[in-house]
């Protein structure tokens, strides 16, 4: 009953407009084929894809729907926090202007401090 309810839940409005900045945020999401991992409609693929290092054992290919190919994700968070596996789950980009805070630490409050090229630069 609870998950009937749940999923009849209708996500907001996105209040912002496709416009110039949107559409070339478009093309850079095509240009680099985001969507081979963040497929529309619900822009995931769900699948899984291990953090760079982690060796995926070949009972996982059989096991799990891995992509196996790495984005450069942390080794470090993908398996010495909570359940620790050495992968990522593809997230869904859809609506993903309402969620945060963002990266798997919630490190990161917004979408502007994710995309601010200051965040990358190592100390």
């Amino acid at each position: 009953m609870l998950a009937m309810f749940i999923y009849s839940l209708k996500p907001p409005e996105n209040p912002n407009k496709f416009d110039a900045t949107a559409a070339r945020g478009q093309r850079v999401f095509e240009a680099e084929g985001c969507g081979n991992c963040h497929t529309p409609p619900l822009y995931t693929n769900n699948t899984i894809t291990p953090a760079q290092g982690h060796d995926v054992p070949p009972e996982d290919l059989k096991k799990y729907r891995v992509k196996n190919v790495t984005v450069g994700t942390d080794l470090f968070l993908a398996t010495k926090t909570r359940r620790g596996t050495g992968y990522y789950k593809v997230p869904s980009l859809k609506g993903v202007w309402y969620r945060g805070p963002f990266e798997h630490n919630g490190s990161v409050a917004t979408l502007e401090d994710w995309f601010d090229p200051r965040r990358l630069v190592t100390r």
